[in-house]
């Protein structure tokens, strides 16, 4: 059996247009996932820590048009997962490219409903009730009272990165705040020959993850390698060629191994 095509008289159309187009300019809509993160600007510090590194790439961004960063429609959603691709936090905010998307999997990725927001937590603004229920907009909180999210902007045009104080953004709107469950961070090690030849490449080390030092490449006539130390003298703390570490850093920083000689 075949299906008739049905037509529909064109007011309805104009109607469902315009309707698609107003949908598109709340804060918060978003119809697709689009990732824009390769637009970001990433010329900033990162620490290692999730919570520091997610405002930091979301501040940023301030200022930025809809245009400048490549989205072309309702994106708050897909912003705020952009800046956690960016920083290598997507498995604590999932990329969803809806709000209620990024609530519910940064829930289900480990992040916990919290009365208390903090720096580098996610506010969700949400409006009526039942089934009227919506997630209308999510951004990344600054500080205890103010929020930076993308497809804001003064009056009604919500095209930019923007700061707002959190009861400013939707008045009336319920709010929810969710820490997500970001990674430990990584830290770096960097070798040196101090005194011998060679090059060797740094390494990265996840926190609260155990792995093997890179196996030395130095190499020092007369002399033969007998391990790393913190510092050049080998007063410091010593390790051994290929010996497993954990936690020799603090997310952020990097630890400086000089090889030893005898």
């Amino acid at each position: 059996m075949h299906s008739k095509l049905q037509t529909r008289p064109a007011h309805l159309l104009l109607l469902a247009a315009i309707a698609i187009l107003l949908a598109l300019a709340m804060p918060g809509a978003a119809w697709a996932t689009q990732s824009k993160a390769s637009n970001f600007n990433t010329n900033l510090k990162t620490t290692g820590i999730g919570a520091q590194d997610m405002l930091a790439v979301a501040m940023a961004q301030n200022g930025r048009s809809e245009k400048s960063l490549g989205y072309i429609e309702g994106w708050c959603a897909d912003f705020v997962s952009d800046c956690a691709k960016v920083i290598g936090q997507s498995q604590a905010i999932p990329f969803t490219g809806l709000v209620k998307g990024v609530y519910d999997q940064t829930i289900a990725a480990g992040g916990t409903v919290v009365s208390t927001p903090q720096a580098g937590d996610l506010v969700f603004f949400i409006t009526g009730s039942g089934k009227n229920k919506r997630f209308d907009h999510v951004g990344i909180m600054s500080d205890k009272t103010n929020c930076i999210s993308g497809n804001m902007g003064m009056g009604n045009s919500y095209q930019s990165v923007a700061i707002c104080k959190v009861a400013w953004v939707i008045p009336g709107a319920a709010i929810k705040y969710v820490r997500p469950a970001y990674s430990a961070g990584a830290y770096k090690v960097k070798f040196y020959a101090n005194g011998g030849t060679g090059k060797m490449k740094s390494q990265t080390v996840k926190r609260d993850a155990s792995k093997k030092l890179r196996a030395n490449k130095f190499e020092r006539t007369g002399y033969s390698f007998v391990g790393w130390n913190t510092k050049k003298n080998g007063s410091g703390t010593s390790y051994t060629d290929r010996q497993k570490v954990k936690n020799i850093a603090k997310a952020g920083k990097t630890v400086k191994l000089y090889a030893q000689w005898k």
